[in-house]
């Protein structure tokens, strides 16, 4: 089994999702699979309403609390809600898909957009003047896209897929 949480097939041709961390397989329908998928992206959807809130309030008490607190309450009703009204599936009969390995062309491609949007945003910075608080946090979301980029090339490179 796939260590990532993953959808499949089993062989009865049902949707299946593969938890990890539970380490159980469990049969979804088609709006099964879309509640599944928002409450998967929890911790996007965390970070996008602190980023919302930090604009609104420039308050890092917000910019903490409001994602921790949202990534929080979403994952108690994914694992405590969600997860046990579905059926379980027996985890070896899924036919899972095989992650895809990235191509150093889009590796490289990732890498440099990365790092483009990084010198991006700290021009942007300068030219709008940004100063104190305002200044020092897009300078760490640019060195986390910067990272996430350089990340991406040596992923492309090591995966050549």
């Amino acid at each position: 089994m796939n260590r990532t949480a993953t959808y499949g097939v089993a062989k009865d041709g049902r949707a299946v999702y593969s938890n990890a961390w539970l380490r159980h397989s469990f049969y979804l329908d088609a709006s099964q699979q879309r509640t599944c998928t928002m409450y998967r992206s929890r911790y996007v959807l965390g970070v996008a309403a602190g980023a919302l809130v930090w604009v609104f309030t420039k308050s890092f008490v917000a910019l903490v609390a409001v994602p921790v607190a949202l990534i929080l309450l979403m994952s108690y009703l994914f694992y405590y809600h969600f997860l046990t009204s579905l059926e379980v599936a027996p985890d070896d009969d899924a036919a899972l898909p095989v992650r895809r390995r990235m191509s150093l062309v889009q590796g490289i491609v990732y890498g440099l957009g990365g790092i483009a949007c990084c010198c991006l945003m700290v021009v942007n910075a300068r030219a709008q003047g940004f100063t104190g608080a305002t200044l020092t946090v897009n300078y760490v979301a640019a060195a986390a896209v910067a990272i996430f980029g350089v990340w991406q090339m040596l992923r492309g490179i090591v995966e050549r897929g």
